[in-house]
């Protein structure tokens, strides 16, 4: 019997995704999710989310050929902008990830101490 919870498709169609002043706000989405997700947006923007470390999976990171502008700033705890998770299927047996973000024309970083890289993959043992 397969116990591991069905993957879902969010917000296929969403265009843009404005998140500011949520200070408790500790996830954009949770449970596992497909590569369809948010796979037409185009412009994300999240400020002053104080307890999110992460703007998304590696996995939706894959879906978005049509991001065009990404804009984090003053989120206290932001950690990374892509990660990886356990049980991420979408990662290869090499640990190289690859995001295709052709479309991107704007990537604005800012106020953001804790940040240590744009994607990351975290190893588990």
């Amino acid at each position: 019997m397969d116990c591991t919870p069905a993957r879902t498709t969010a917000f296929p169609l969403l265009e843009s995704l404005f998140l500011r002043d949520l200070r408790n706000l500790e996830e954009i989405c949770r449970g596992p999710l497909t590569a369809e997700s948010f796979c037409k947006l185009k412009t994300i923007e999240v400020e002053r989310c104080d307890k999110l470390k992460k703007v998304f999976p590696l996995v939706i990171g894959r879906g978005l050929q049509q991001l065009q502008s990404v804009k984090v700033s003053s989120c206290q705890n932001m950690e990374v902008i892509f990660a990886a998770e356990r049980g991420d299927e979408s990662s290869n047996n090499n640990g190289t990830e690859v995001i295709e973000v052709t479309q991107l024309r704007t990537l604005e970083l800012r106020s953001l101490a804790q940040l240590t890289s744009f994607c990351i993959l975290k190893r588990y043992a």
